[in-house]
This record gives C-alpha cells, sequence and structure tokens, in this order.
C-alpha cells in the first residue's frame, strides 16, 4: 500500500476517537464497549489495529466477528494490506471450510457461526482477549448468540480478563446497554461526502409496496421493479450531465434470478447502445454479487476493470443485500435500491420455511444509502415513494424470531447450555420454535426423550460437523456396514449440497445446455444427478475444462472437492473417537483400519448401480425423514408434516418427468420455498417399500 492510501486511512473518522477507544479498552473497570460509528467511519478495519497496536494482548488473540463469508475475507485481505502483511500471517481469517491462519496471527476476522463452532470445543473462548461483534444491527442467529455467550462469560465472571466491543452503523444503544448493564458508549461520526437521495414520485397507481395489501401478484411485482431498476440504470449511463458520466453504480435486489435476470437484459442493451448510438462509446460491465457465487466472482468487484486503452471501466454491480453493510466497494457513486429482499421465515406448526420478497426496513434503507458518498459525493435513488418508506418497519425482524432453531439447538446444547427456554437472549424466540426443534433432534435420535432433553452421544457426534443435524446423521449413518458401498457417494452428494449451485445456465443458452447435461441426469433424483455430475468432475484430469464445456460452475465444484475431503476428516475423526472409549483396542491399527476403510470404499459395489441407488436413498431417508411428501394428483404432492400441498420446482429434473410422481407415489426433499406458490427443491423420488422399511425398522 503506497504512503498515500496510509495517510488517507489515518485520516479516517475513527482516529479522532483513537485515544478515547485506547482508554477505555484499558479501563479494568469496563468489559463491555458499544461503538456506533456510520458507515465509512473505518470502524471495522481501524480498531482492531488500533487494539493491536495500543493494548496488551497477553498472548491472546483479537477476534472480529462479520455475518458473511465475503466480508470476513475481504476485510482481513484489507487489514493485511494496510499493515504491510501477508494474509494468513498477522491477521487471518476463518470462514466455514476455508481459512487462512498461522500460529502467528493474532487479528482474527471470522463469520459469526465459525465463533460459536469454537465454543464447542472452548465454552470459554479462552484464545481471546477481545472480541468485537461487527454488524451488530444485522441481528442474525449467530451474533445473538454471541452476545448472549459473552454476556453470560462476562457478567457471571467467568472470564474477567475478556472485552467485548459490539459495533453497528445504526443500533438502539438503549437496548443493548441495558442488556449487557454497561454505560461505555462511543458515537463516532461518519461519511465525510453528501449523499442525495431520490424517491420516486406518489402515484397510487404504480406504488410498488401496498400494506393494505398482502396478496399482490408475485411476478408483476418483480417485473415491476426490475424495469425499474433497469431504467434508473440507462437513465445514469446515457445522461448527458458530466456527473453522471463517471462512477461505479451498485444496484440492490432481493434474490440471485433477479440479478441475473437483469444481467442479461443489461447485456441485450448494450448491444442496442452500441449499434444505435455508436457516437456515445459508453463502456460498462455488469458484476453479480450474491451468497452463493463463487468467492473469486465475488472478489471481482474490489478491483477496477480497464479497456485496452487503459482507461476504467464503468462497474454496474447487481447485489443482494450480501452488500448492504461491512464491505466497502471504492468508486461506488450511484446506489439503486429496489427496496426488497428476501426474508426468510420458519412456521414451526406448519413445518414450513418460506421465502419471501418483502419491502426492506427503514435501517437497511439506510445501510444502503450509505454503500455510497465514502469518496466523494454520491446519490441513492429509491425506487419507492416516500409514503411507501414511512410505511416500513424500523428494524428487521431478528433471525432468532423467525428461523428453524433444529441446528442452533444442538449447537448450544453442545456448548452445555441445557435448558434453551431458559437462555438470556436479548430477545427471546417463540417458545414454539425451541419445542419444535427439539421434536425434530430426538427423532433424530440426538436428544434423549426421557432424560430432559439431554443430548446423546449421537448427538455430540452430529455437533462434531458443521452442517445441518439432517444432514450429519445421514452421513453418520453412511458409516454403517449396510451402506458401506455407498459412503462415498453420500459424502459426494452432501458435500455438493454444501457448496455453492454448480449450474450455470444463462436463459439464451438453456435449450443447448439442457441437452449437454442429459448424460448426468438420473429421471427420478435430484440428488443422484448431483452425485453423478460430482463423480465425474472428481474423476476428470482437465476439470476446468470440463465445466466449461457443460456449463459447470467450477469454483463451486472445486469447493465441494474441499469440503469432500474435510467430511471424510470429520468422519475420521467420529470413528476414532469410537475406538477410543474401547480400551483393548489398539488406537494406531484401528487408524490404519478406518483408512483402509474410507480409502477402499470406491472399490466395493459398482457393478450394480440399481442396488446402489436404492441404498443412497435408503440412508437419505434416515436424515430426510420429515421431509416426505406424498403423491397427491396432478403432480402435487402433500408433506407428511404439516400437510401441506406442493409443486416441484422448476430447477428439479422431476420436472421433465410427471409420471414418475405417481408411479414412485413419495419423494424426499431439501426444501420447501414459498414464493407464489409452495415449491419442492431438490428432490427424489421413493417408494411406499422404502418408507414403510424406514418406519418399521425405526420402530424396533
Amino acid at each position: 500500500m503506497n504512503n498515500n492510501a496510509l495517510k488517507q486511512i489515518l485520516f479516517l473518522p475513527i482516529y479522532k476517537y483513537k485515544q478515547d477507544i485506547i482508554n477505555k479498552i484499558n479501563d479494568e473497570n469496563i468489559n463491555v464497549i458499544i461503538i456506533i460509528g456510520e458507515t465509512g467511519c473505518g470502524k471495522t478495519t481501524q480498531v482492531p489495529k488500533i487494539i493491536y497496536e495500543n493494548c496488551s494482548l497477553e498472548n491472546k488473540m483479537i477476534c472480529i466477528t462479520q455475518p458473511r463469508r465475503i466480508a470476513a475475507i475481504s476485510i482481513s485481505e484489507r487489514v493485511s494490506e494496510e499493515m504491510n502483511r501477508r494474509i494468513g500471517d498477522l491477521i487471518g481469517y476463518s470462514v466455514r471450510f476455508k481459512e487462512k491462519m498461522s500460529k502467528k496471527t493474532k487479528i482474527k476476522y471470522v463469520t459469526d457461526g465459525m465463533l460459536i463452532r469454537e465454543c464447542i470445543i472452548d465454552r470459554n473462548l479462552s484464545k481471546y482477549k477481545y472480541i468485537i461483534l461487527d454488524e451488530i444491527h444485522e441481528r442474525s442467529i449467530h451474533t445473538d448468540i454471541l452476545m448472549m455467550i459473552c454476556k453470560d462469560l462476562i457478567i457471571n465472571k467467568k472470564r474477567k480478563d475478556l472485552k467485548l466491543i459490539i459495533m453497528s452503523a445504526t443500533l438502539n444503544p438503549k437496548k443493548y446497554m441495558d442488556y449487557f448493564n454497561t454505560n461505555c458508549l462511543l458515537k463516532i461520526e461518519g461519511r465525510k461526502y453528501p449523499v442525495k437521495v431520490y424517491n420516486i414520485e406518489e402515484d397510487n397507481n404504480n406504488n410498488l409496496i401496498n400494506n393494505n395489501d398482502s396478496y399482490y401478484d408475485y411476478y408483476d411485482l418483480i417485473s415491476k421493479y426490475i424495469d425499474r431498476c433497469l431504467n434508473c440504470i440507462l437513465q445514469i449511463i446515457l445522461s448527458d450531465k458530466e456527473e453522471n458520466k463517471e462512477g461505479d453504480i451498485l444496484v440492490f435486489l432481493p434474490g440471485q434470478e433477479d440479478i441475473e435476470d437483469l444481467q442479461e437484459l443489461l447485456l441485450n442493451k448494450k448491444e442496442e447502445i452500441k449499434n444505435e448510438l455508436p457516437g456515445k462509446k459508453i463502456e460498462f460491465m455488469v458484476l453479480p454479487l450474491f451468497g452463493s457465487l463463487p468467492s473469486n466472482q465475488q472478489m471481482k468487484i474490489f478491483r477496477p476493470i480497464k479497456n485496452k486503452f487503459g482507461k476504467n471501466i464503468r462497474k454496474i454491480i447487481l447485489s443482494t443485500n450480501i452488500a448492504e453493510t461491512s464491505l466497502t466497494i471504492k468508486n461506488i457513486k450511484f446506489v439503486i435500491d429496489s427496496g426488497f429482499f428476501k426474508k426468510r421465515k420458519f412456521y414451526p406448526k406448519l413445518n414450513i420455511d418460506t421465502l419471501k420478497i418483502e419491502p426492506i426496513s427503514k435501517n437497511s434503507a439506510l445501510q444502503r444509502s450509505g454503500r455510497t458518498g465514502r469518496e466523494s459525493p454520491g446519490n441513492c435513488y429509491r425506487l419507492y415513494t416516500k409514503e411507501e418508506y414511512n410505511n416500513f418497519d424500523e428494524n428487521t425482524e431478528p433471525e432468532i424470531k423467525r428461523i428453524n432453531l433444529r441446528n442452533t439447538s444442538l449447537q448450544l446444547l453442545s456448548i452445555g447450555y441445557n435448558n434453551l427456554n431458559n437462555i438470556d437472549f436479548i430477545d427471546k424466540p417463540p417458545k414454539e420454535n425451541f419445542n419444535n426443534a427439539y421434536e425434530d433432534l430426538i427423532s433424530l435420535g440426538a436428544l434423549d426423550k426421557e432424560e430432559n432433553h439431554k443430548i446423546t452421544e449421537l448427538g455430540k457426534k452430529m455437533s462434531i460437523l458443521p452442517i445441518d443435524p439432517i444432514y450429519s446423521i445421514i452421513l453418520i449413518n453412511s458409516l454403517n456396514d449396510e451402506y458401506t458401498e455407498v459412503f462415498e457417494d453420500i459424502v459426494s452428494i452432501i458435500s455438493v449440497l454444501q457448496s455453492d449451485n454448480i449450474f450455470y445456465t444463462p436463459n439464451s443458452k438453456k435449450e443447448i445446455i439442457e441437452k449437454l447435461r442429459e448424460k448426468f441426469i438420473d429421471p427420478n433424483s435430484d440428488h443422484l444427478t448431483l452425485r453423478n455430475i460430482f463423480k465425474e468432475y472428481k474423476n476428470n484430469k482437465n476439470k476446468e475444462e470440463f465445466c466449461k464445456e457443460n456449463y459447470l460452475n467450477d469454483k463451486a465444484l472445486q469447493k465441494s472437492m474441499e469440503i469432500y475431503q474435510q467430511i471424510i476428516g470429520y468422519l475420521k475423526k467420529i470413528k476414532i473417537n469410537e475406538y477410543k472409549k474401547d480400551e483393548e483396542k489398539e488406537i494406531k491399527d484401528k487408524i490404519e483400519q478406518i483408512d483402509r476403510y474410507l480409502n477402499g470404499l470406491k472399490n466395493l459395489g459398482t457393478d450394480n448401480n440399481e442396488i446402489k441407488n436404492k441404498l443412497i436413498k435408503e440412508c437419505l431417508i434416515t436424515g430426510y425423514f420429515n421431509n416426505i411428501s406424498k403423491y397427491s394428483g396432478d403432480n402435487f404432492f402433500s408433506t407428511i408434516k404439516g400437510n401441506q400441498l406442493c409443486k416441484i420446482h422448476p430447477t428439479s429434473v422431476l420436472i421433465k418427468n410427471p409420471k414418475l410422481g405417481k408411479q414412485y407415489g413419495y419423494l424426499i426433499f431439501n426444501e420447501m420455498i414459498v414464493t407464489s406458490k409452495k415449491y419442492l427443491k431438490c428432490c427424489t423420488l421413493i417408494t411406499s417399500q422404502q418408507v414403510e422399511k424406514y418406519i418399521s425398522k425405526n420402530r424396533k
């Protein structure tokens, strides 16, 4: 980093408060510090540096949490650059299935979920002297759990030396000061440049959001906000005004599908502009940004893109709310806010996990507008009226109140919190959500129904795996002798499910691509189709070319391979732990036995695919038994739990052979998504005999 850039860092607003921060952190009577710093003030990158350079670590570390992987990785790389150190040396990061760390690491950026996993091994988080919970206003479920754990450690004096810093750009400080019983609050000014905010004009016939009518036409809504985004982008890039000719554009949309639709529209417009307005010489590149996008693709948003003459090409970044906080993307001059996001909500009585497009909160609108104004004056175009904005909720409903708590409950029980209903959360989740989680975990064998919901030995094994309990039990069961022949297949399927979307299907080439992928398709199973693709990828010498030929996401499959190896490692640990309990057996011999077992599986049972596929389905049922649906006529399936009438999602291979549903009678599904209709995603057809076999076996 050059000297000018380093000088700019010292002019960040946070440095006016440097001595205040040092004094409060070094005060023996203060354990919890709340920092409210406007977007752009430098809190996320500079507070850890200030602590490292001016406060005693006592041979411990500084841990900074982020709600998202891209933020943890990009910020740690930024701080490494600022401190002129290699990433993974003094500054490192740890996100699920990926980390760059060393024995020298003292400043560690993590996703909040990864820090919770550390609690399972070390409940007191003893390796950290300072824990910084950043972007606290997002109220991810993991952040709420970490607040509770840190409060427990500090208030109950389990860690007298621990210092907790919670940070946000927008926060109601009183709630957090009361929760932590602290009056230590620092407010830091932020943005150096003004941002002009524009709303669309009032038009009763054209409003996107009508809070009096929750039954608005779903597809009409989508087409409206995509059209508005497209028109707004074109007005900026085609404008003759000097102030509109430079600067990148950040557009907020609800989901990946919307991003891909708008990306295609923009690329078509690019050709039109080139042909119809050759004198304009307008250059731009459209960059998508969403959670399942491979990290190397995500990182493109941070780098300038130049044409053959060395001139910067304007970037148009189409993002979900992944870019709403934490990320500082240089040269963003224009923000376009559609006013929507995808909200996940769980209904325990119906066993439905819905994903609906809903209006954002006022807090989110403020965060989105704050993505510009960092380096120069900015503009934010809100594609909703002031009246609609006034009807937004102040804050987004906390995750802990609205999502399935099955995985969370298992984590908390593994850490040692036995009575979940009595835990001191800043906002208590609905009791029925915990009760539903108890029911699921008992049915999976993770909890003992008779012993006051005590975690079982099986539950402890499941908690070792950093995935949902449904997948954990499937993987653990795949170690049983009856599934030896399909162990590798099961690990392959789960690995792909834990990765990003492996398919890349531009609408313009949809028919060609579908024809190319026919060789991988198992007509009655999405899970087996994923297995077939992963197997071919794993065995192919030129993996990159294989992905290119079949329009597959190379980075996502590469990530699946990494997850595959790590899952094998976790399962090996589970096996070794089993043998450790038997003192009569030699550990060394058993480890060699396990290695032979895991490495030799691929040579077994390769002749009869039909028998293997049947075994795979039976192993999958051991985790998916709450996700079974029965054929109900006219291509509808009715869920066994919740009795919900659903269609198969259009992305499923089953959609091509509707008669197979009636023939098999049942299916297992990965998740139910509720948008305009109720859909089952990632499905595999099963027979009534397989369902009855599972029920009969478990009654015993």
